[in-house]
């Protein structure tokens, strides 16, 4: 297995190879076999050249089937958030940020702090250039396996971190001290845009009525803002940037029975959102809005999937829908061969009593015993099994 410099510089070598005569093949196209565009069989040449072919998931000519790959493995990221040099960076000229709709892909080269990223690709102007994008574009990045791990983050991609120094660390120091604090008004979204790309520029400019507002989500897939509070789940696009930036409500509202909690994404099941309200955990699609009760439990306030299906959650023990939460952490095993509730009576906690939530199926090869304890019972035929 080879590692990020290695995929890097047998990218870099691939620079100025052309199409010869346009429209045809390269060295690129007669490597993979395949004649068409060869921006994502330039991405697997150079893995294969450097030792990451399984790094980078194998060996692909079609972009979307690529980003999918990542994504299936867990390696997937919308936007631009945390990219790092060596990454496999996919486009879409529209601006969406929907993997169907991907048109180019690239290798991430370098990162800069105006959230610019300078990559290696093939198949652009019929050339392998070196080319500088911006987030517009950028559907989002998938993170190879290397050997060792991925480059560091950039130090100039303006996160403060232990340790920092500089003007920025100045600035956050200056206005901690001076800034007047500023509560916000319940039963509203605040609004704070900035002028520049420096955070001390935030200046609220929009205040939106939510009744009982409690939680907001930042979408980047779908580029909607999910908000919950008292009985509703609301989505608002934004639109104009900076300091004119606003929220507009966006698609019907979704109703759910008590008063709104949290929201979470479904690492487990991409596209999915799990919301909490005083009662229940919904699962709720991102595309069609459905909603599905996936478990009830008294005062829940967080709950959310691992991508290796284990549930964490907590909730108030004093029974209070007021209360900001308890001192447990609820731990769930994975289901054994499919998504199903929890199971009340098989699960742990840190630092706190294990709840008990009524009315849930137990998961599937355990049975509860009395006191709440659980055996395996012999699994009959099942996935695995004959």
């Amino acid at each position: 297995m080879g590692n990020v410099q290695g995929m890097l510089t047998a990218a870099r070598k691939l620079l100025g190879v052309r199409e010869n005569p346009p429209g045809s093949n390269n060295i690129v196209t007669r490597w993979y076999g395949l004649r068409g565009p060869w921006c994502n069989m330039a991405v697997s040449y150079a893995a294969a050249h450097s030792d990451n072919l399984a790094a980078v998931g194998g060996k692909f000519a079609y972009t979307v089937a690529h980003a999918r790959s990542f994504q299936k493995r867990g390696r997937w990221h919308y936007g631009v958030g945390g990219i790092r040099p060596g990454d496999t960076v996919f486009f879409d000229w529209s601006g969406s940020r929907s993997i169907g709709a991907i048109d180019h892909v690239g290798i991430v080269e370098a990162v800069h702090s105006d959230r610019t990223i300078t990559t290696l690709e093939g198949n652009t102007s019929d050339a392998f250039r070196r080319r500088r994008r911006n987030s517009a574009c950028i559907v989002g990045y998938g993170r190879p396996a290397y050997k060792g791990g991925s480059a560091s983050t950039p130090s100039g991609d303006n996160i403060l971190r232990r340790g920092s120094e500089g003007n920025a660390v100045k600035t956050l120091q200056k206005n901690r001290a001076g800034a007047p604090r500023r509560r916000g008004r319940r039963g509203r979204l605040h609004v704070f845009p900035t002028s520049s790309s420096d955070p001390a520029g935030l200046k609220e400019v929009q205040t939106l009525t939510f009744t009982k507002a409690h939680a907001v989500l930042w979408d980047e897939q779908n580029g909607l803002l999910w908000a919950t509070g008292a009985t509703l789940v609301r989505t608002y696009r934004v639109s104009g940037t900076l300091r004119a930036a606003r929220l507009r409500k966006h698609g019907p509202d979704i109703t759910i029975v008590g008063n709104g909690h949290d929201i979470q994404p479904c690492y487990a099941r991409p596209g999915i959102l799990l919301v909490t309200d005083s009662h229940r955990v919904y699962s709720v699609d991102e595309a069609t809005r459905a909603v599905t009760v996936v478990a009830k439990m008294p005062y829940v306030k967080s709950y959310v999937r691992h991508a290796g299906g284990q549930a964490m959650w907590t909730a108030d023990p004093d029974m209070n829908d007021s209360a900001w939460g308890g001192s447990t952490v609820h731990l769930q095993g994975p289901p054994l061969h499919h998504p199903a509730p929890l199971n009340p009576n098989c699960h742990r906690s840190i630092r706190g009593p294990v709840t008990r939530p009524a009315g849930l199926s137990p998961r599937p090869g355990r049975v509860p015993r009395a006191g709440g304890r659980c055996r395996r019972r012999s699994a009959g035929p099942g996935p695995g099994r004959g």
